[in-house]
Formats: C-alpha cells, structure tokens, sequence
C-alpha cells in the first residue's frame, strides 16, 4: 500500500509538471503568419528641467596627532555647517553622508609636502545638501569659502521620479500604435486588438555639474580665497522608454 501511495504521488508530481510546462508554453507570443500578428516597437522620450538639485560638498583635513586632526575638523564641521545654515539651508536640507579618521600610510607619510608635512592624521567628512536649482552655485560657494575643499558634485533631480517615465512611456505607446496601423493598412490588413505588450526604461544617467573633487592644496584649517560663485547652469533631465507590443491582425 505505500508503495501505491508513492508511485501515485509521484504521478501526481509529474502531471503537475507537464500542465505547468503547457501553460507557461502557452503563455508565450509566437509572432508569424500562421497566427497573424505583428510586432512592433517605439521609442518615447521626455526631458525637463531638474525641480531639486542635491549638491555634494565636504573637506578632507589632516592633523600632526589624533587629538589636533579631531580636533581641527571638529571646528572645520561647525564652520561648513554655519554657513549653509546662513545661506538658507535648514536641518531637513542637510543630510550626512560619511565621516571618518585615520593614520596616513608610511608611503603617504613619505609624499607629504608643504604645508602637509608632518601631517600624521586624515579626517574626512561629507554631506549632501537639498536646494533649488538656481542656489546651487551660492550653496558650493558658502561651503567652499567655510572650508568644504572636497566639493562640487550635483544630481538634478524632479520632485516625482516617475513623471517623466510616464510620459515617456505614453509617447513610446502612441509611436507603436501609429507604426502598427501605418504597417497593417500598407499589408492591407485589419490590426486587430493588442495580445502583448512590455516596455524597457534606458539606464537613467545622472548628470553631473560643477565637480571641483580633491581641492586640498589649502592648508589645514584654511579656507577658499573669496571668489564670486562658480556659474552653474542646471541640466535638463531625459528619460527613454521603449514600449514593445504584439498585435493581432484580421
């Protein structure tokens, strides 16, 4: 009796295998004549002006002891701090993004020079900060001239991540459309209504801006020159959809 019990289990097994091989067989589009349809594709984009801009800035210090290198970045963190506040951005604007202190390397201890050597400690600290598009350039300044020499890089973004992907995607289905009926009238034939349909998002690039990375030629605990704010010019935002569909032809 078990070994009934077993064998009709594992029948039961392979019934369930086989239906699930047929209807995953079913479910997929064969596109020819022999069950005319047509398959097309088109591709939609849309572009805007970026709503939020997140400019990256921070400072990389060094100290001849632990205790001076805390130190030093600990008043450099307040400064930099201070002024973005002044500059309009408050507590919710600011978010951290990484910190940290460690001994230089007997090879980087050897390559020192000017006004680094002697140097035995790197503090480095980083933030991102959320602005309006047009304050991108004043917020580098003010965090450049209160020390911030590791700055510059900016993501432009949109308030709502997906509007342009939603008007990507209805441009991209409405191209399709028009190519599926300009196709089917040039065969002479009915388009039928859609039995397939997938889209696929190009990669997103993040442009970026105003990149001033590794300005550490400034002494330790030194600060920018006073210069006028980089000019800075927001770059739009494209997204690309490509909608693939099969249609059925009458």
């Amino acid at each position: 009796m078990k070994i009934g019990r077993v064998v009709a289990g594992l029948m039961g097994m392979a019934m369930a295998l086989v239906l699930s091989v047929e209807i995953g067989a079913a479910q997929t589009i064969k596109v020819g004549k022999d069950n005319r349809t047509l398959e097309v594709s088109g591709l939609g984009t849309a572009s805007a002006e970026p709503e939020v801009a997140k400019v990256h800035v921070g400072f990389i210090n060094y100290g001849a002891s632990l205790t001076e290198g805390y130190k030093n970045a600990s008043d450099l963190s307040s400064a930099i701090i201070k002024a973005l506040n002044a500059n309009g951005a408050t507590k919710n604007d600011i978010e951290s993004q990484g910190q940290g202190i460690a001994a230089l390397t007997e090879f980087e201890l050897k390559n020192l020079t000017g006004p680094l050597k002697g140097m035995k400690y790197r503090v480095t600290q980083s933030w991102t900060v959320r602005v309006n598009p047009d304050q991108v350039a004043k917020t580098l300044d003010a965090a450049v001239q209160a020390g911030a020499n590791n700055s510059g890089q900016v993501e432009w973004l949109m308030k709502d991540s997906t509007v342009l992907e939603r008007q990507a995607v209805a441009r991209a289905t409405a191209r399709a459309r028009a190519l599926a009926e300009e196709m089917a009238s040039g065969m002479g034939v009915k388009l039928g209504p859609v039995v397939y349909v997938t889209t696929d998002a190009q990669p997103s690039v993040i442009p970026i801006s105003g990149r001033m990375s590794n300005l550490v030629a400034f002494a330790p605990g030194a600060v920018a020159p006073e210069t006028a704010p980089l000019s800075i010019e927001a770059q739009r935002i494209e997204r690309s959809v490509t909608v693939k569909a099969v249609y059925a032809i009458e």
